[in-house]
């Protein structure tokens, strides 16, 4: 891959990973509620989903995923089902409820490292990304590896930066949420938002 080729995927890359969605939403709730050092284990589990996603597109399982309907539709139906998950447990907040004053206890950083996994690796329209970026920046007469490593740790690096900026963000506004109503407020939002990602996708599903 030349560095123009380089340049134009990592700002293509970019653009579709920065774009608010469910791995983004979910590390930023979780900064909100549990702080950035808990948040961190989201982003090593989103970063590890992408990876997931992507290793499985350079050895072509994705594009056999996706030849299939009925395996397709599968795995869609299960994001589907992962994405309204999370979105309930954003919506149903007592109304007391704040963020927490203290550490998220260590056993739950493995809970949160594995939830960001799934979050990531069952996201669509990352796999409908890597899919379709591959052949577009893949040279088949070069050995194929090395292309599909830099172009995996491209989007990793980039999901990272995103992750980290959304953690920040939290950091930012995490006192301003500390009030039991905004909390819920930012809470409830963010669930409908992915009920709302949740029902496109849905709609796609069966539109298929």
């Amino acid at each position: 891959m030349t560095w123009e080729a380089w340049i134009s995927f990592a700002i293509i890359a970019g653009a579709a990973i920065v774009t608010p969605g469910p791995g983004n939403l979910n590390t930023l709730w979780r900064a909100v509620e549990l702080g950035y050092r808990s948040a961190f284990f989201s982003l090593l589990g989103n970063v590890f989903g992408l990876a997931i996603l992507g290793v499985a597109t350079g050895l072509g399982l994705l594009t056999v995923l996706m030849a299939s309907p009925v395996l397709w539709v599968a795995f869609q139906w299960i994001a589907v089902s992962v994405l309204v998950f999370l979105a309930l447990q954003m919506i149903a907040t007592p109304a007391n409820t704040q963020p927490e004053l203290v550490p998220a206890p260590k056993g739950s950083h493995l809970q949160l490292f594995f939830e960001a996994i799934g979050v990531s690796a069952l996201n669509p329209k990352a796999a409908m990304f890597f899919v379709a970026v591959f052949p577009l920046y893949t040279d088949p007469v070069q050995p194929i590896m090395p292309q599909v490593a830099l172009i995996v740790v491209t989007c990793l690096v980039i999901s990272a930066v995103s992750h980290g900026f959304y953690i920040s963000l939290a950091s930012l506004t995490r006192q301003h949420l500390r009030a039991p109503n905004r909390y819920r407020i930012f809470r409830v939002v963010s669930g409908l938002i992915l009920l709302g990602l949740a029902a496109l996708l849905f709609a796609r599903t069966v539109m298929r």
